[in-house]
């Protein structure tokens, strides 16, 4: 009978290590996870300094951060300009007043009313075709309304 009994044991020993290494597999998996997590939002936050940073020095950044700016503007000007190629395929523009999309050819925008004609440019004169009204854009070589070469 102490045979049977010193099986018992060693199943019961075996039966609780391994218990005790899924409990520590899984309380490892669990904080892993919250380190995970926790480096996620450590890194949303040194995003957020750098973009503060950018926002208010990038006119004139210290020297060590010039060339990071530069890259940041240049980067954000690609982007707005491959906006633009997507908004000119589609047909549309943002309007000024709300941030709709309205069709190029539009001279209101049907959420606010905004009279897209009045779009302004860097001088403070509205760049439009002689042609059709529709305003332009500052580097224009055709009108978007009419196909008017401007």
């Amino acid at each position: 009978m102490a045979i049977f009994e010193e099986i018992g044991k060693k199943i019961t020993q075996t039966t609780q290590s391994a218990v005790k290494s899924t409990k520590d597999m899984a309380d490892i998996a669990r904080l892993n996870t919250l380190i995970s997590d926790e480096q996620k939002l450590l890194n949303s936050f040194y995003m957020q300094i750098g973009k503060k940073y950018y926002e208010m020095h990038n006119d004139s950044p210290a020297e060590e951060y010039s060339e990071l700016c530069v890259s940041i503007t240049d980067c954000l000007q690609r982007t707005a300009d491959l906006r633009d190629n997507v908004q000119q395929i589609k047909g549309i523009k943002k309007c000024p007043g709300c941030g709709a999309e309205i069709p190029i050819a539009s001279t209101f925008c049907g959420i606010c009313g905004f009279d897209t004609r009045t779009m302004q440019e860097s001088d403070g004169q509205a760049k439009l075709c002689t042609n059709c009204n529709v305003a332009l854009a500052d580097d224009a070589a055709f009108c978007t309304g009419c196909g008017q070469r401007v």
